[in-house]
């Protein structure tokens, strides 16, 4: 509900909450399961932020680019792809950089 807001402060607050709840995850993950919390915490949390940021995005792309009466014109597209392209490539490198 946050996300669907246009002031800037809601929009980091939701931003916050989501890597809130990702860190939280890490904690409770693989890392805790090895009593180790320093940096094996660290990467699987880079790992749960860029794994989402990458899935969500491409889920959200889909949605705006595949709708029946298309709202965005081709120049956002045009805008967007690449955007979208390059946060691709940065996730896809963390979540490959962390897996191993």
């Amino acid at each position: 509900a946050l996300s669907l807001t246009r002031g800037a402060v809601l929009r980091v607050l939701c931003l916050l909450l989501a890597l809130t709840v990702a860190l939280t995850l890490a904690l409770t993950g693989h890392a805790d399961d090895w009593g180790d919390l320093t940096v094996s915490v660290a990467v699987d949390w880079a790992h749960a932020v860029a794994a989402s940021a990458w899935t969500g995005g491409l889920f959200v792309l889909a949605l705006v680019v595949l709708r029946r009466t298309p709202e965005w014109t081709t120049g956002s597209l045009v805008v967007l792809a690449p955007r979208f392209s390059r946060l691709a490539g940065v996730c896809l490198l963390v979540v490959v950089v962390t897996g191993i």
